[in-house]
């Protein structure tokens, strides 16, 4: 059987980059005559280093990622490699952001990388690309840490046997996370509080459509159970059409927060004395 025939046959990295080749091209010459022609009265030509990574070799390369494992992110992300290929294609669980390799696993990902890289790269290019992907990282850990905000200011303004924790729950083999569940471990669950953030208005048709869903099957494994919204959505003057989205028998109560400290404590005062009927 050929590994296309086969059902449980799944493409590689470099198969996909390979496929992917040919529109990635033309789209990166299409980009260059665009820069040149746009910018021409302003492009300024600089003496750059660039690294030769066709004339070295696969030990070099390890060794590199050895010994500066700062290189891993910007040279894998060069090669369009990320954390979730490796673990995929190699199975390592490699931190590509704080990569401390040994020497053998430092060459199983040389070899893998390798091939995959450009014959030459600039040396403010994989600066640039160690820039970009570490301010995605920082801002989506922000993203994160917004959720752990409003559950911490849940639990603020609440007893120890009331706490809220991160829980799941099953209808019909379906498995729905709860961000902030009370009781925090026990069933069952009383309070549920959905957390979400919401980034453009694009999006609010989708993720609106998602938490009424989780609130039905919330109703449905806990029928006395309550449950709550807290968004993060920038646009005030969308609020009301959110609102409005969410509006369900399921849903008790949906209320906003920004990233400010006051802001979330309201929205989670607001939920809690909703919940307890004030």
């Amino acid at each position: 059987m050929t590994p296309d025939s086969s059902t449980d046959y799944y493409r590689s990295q470099r198969e996909l980059l390979q496929q992917l080749g040919p529109g990635g091209q033309l789209r990166l010459a299409q980009l260059e005559s665009a820069i040149r022609e746009a910018f021409a009265p302003y492009l300024v030509i600089r003496e750059v280093g660039f690294v030769q990574f066709g004339d070295l070799t696969v030990e070099v390369l390890a060794d590199a990622f050895h010994r500066f494992p700062v290189l891993v992110k910007p040279i894998l992300a060069s090669a369009n490699v990320a954390g979730r290929a490796i673990r995929r294609d190699l199975g390592l669980d490699i931190d590509t952001y704080n990569a401390k390799l040994n020497q053998e696993v430092a060459g199983i990902l040389a070899g893998y990388v390798w091939p995959l890289l450009s014959k030459e790269v600039a040396v403010p290019a994989l600066v640039e690309l160690e820039r970009f992907w570490w301010v995605d990282k920082e801002m989506r850990k922000s993203k994160a840490n917004w959720e752990v905000a409003v559950r911490n200011a849940l639990n603020k303004f609440t007893l120890p046997e009331t706490r809220f924790a991160k829980r799941k729950f099953q209808v019909s083999r379906e498995t729905f996370e709860i961000d902030a569940a009370s009781p925090p471990t026990a069933m069952p669950i009383e309070i549920a509080v959905d957390v979400k953030r919401i980034e453009s208005p694009r999006d609010i048709h989708k993720r609106a459509d998602e938490i009424v869903n989780k609130a039905a099957n919330f109703a449905i494994a806990f029928p006395r159970g309550q449950f709550f919204v807290i968004v993060y959505y920038p646009f005030p003057h969308e609020h009301m059409n959110l609102r409005s989205r969410l509006d369900s028998p399921y849903i008790r109560g949906v209320f906003f927060a920004s990233d400010a400290t006051s802001s979330i404590e309201q929205a989670a005062r607001f939920t809690l004395d909703r919940a307890s009927g004030q």
